[in-house]
């Protein structure tokens, strides 16, 4: 996929949304620090080639991928049995604002409860903070989550980023990269769930 985006699309001057090359290095890195055996969840399934890279990275872990657009989800789940991991990998088809709620009753694998190990926001910025608000109000997130969220500088999601430099539960760092086949630079943001222990 990395390959058609570079070879293909970018010479007829269209560009291929995808978490590619330097971004893709940065996902799988963060990942790599994420709670053994857990379960993933990726915010913006597209085509799919996250998920593929993730359930590649994370070989023990369980990953939930939302997905907005119907004709995107038809994509991604034909290329994620293509690549043979549609036991390891489940689009589900929806809003991320409707979904998460209802994921706190899933029952993943029995590993009890979908908390998430790990979670990738890849969807539109302005809502990343509207969905980790969803993941911390239903009890989705486990002590050393590990949080990367795409495309924090352009188009920017600047709430998302107060909250997790802000909340102390929170261990966060941006990254500069480059736009996967295209000459702009982007961040990516890496934050780490530490919650702290209430005083009662």
């Amino acid at each position: 996929i990395e390959h058609y985006g570079e070879q293909v699309v970018t010479r007829k001057s269209l560009f291929l949304k995808i978490a590619g090359g330097t971004k893709a290095q940065v996902l799988a890195k963060a990942m790599m620090r994420s709670p053994a055996n857990c379960n993933v969840l990726e915010i913006g399934t597209y085509c799919g080639y996250s998920a593929v890279r993730l359930a590649a990275t994370m070989r023990s872990a369980k990953i939930f991928t939302v997905e907005v657009d119907p004709v995107h989800v038809v994509v991604a789940r034909n290329i994620i049995a293509f690549a043979g991991l549609s036991n390891t990998v489940e689009v589900w088809t929806g809003h991320s604002g409707e979904l998460i709620p209802c994921m706190s009753a899933v029952n993943a694998n029995n590993r009890g409860a979908a908390r998430f190990g790990a979670v990738f926001m890849d969807q539109r910025g302005s809502r990343y903070h509207e969905d980790l608000a969803a993941l911390e109000q239903n009890d989705l997130l486990m002590p050393g989550t590990v949080l990367v969220a795409d495309n924090v500088l352009k188009p920017g999601a600047p709430i998302f980023l107060w909250h997790v430099f802000v909340d102390p539960s929170y261990k966060s760092s941006v990254i500069r990269v480059s736009e996967f086949a295209v000459p702009s630079e982007d961040w990516m943001a890496v934050a780490i769930f530490q919650p702290i222990p209430s005083r009662s």
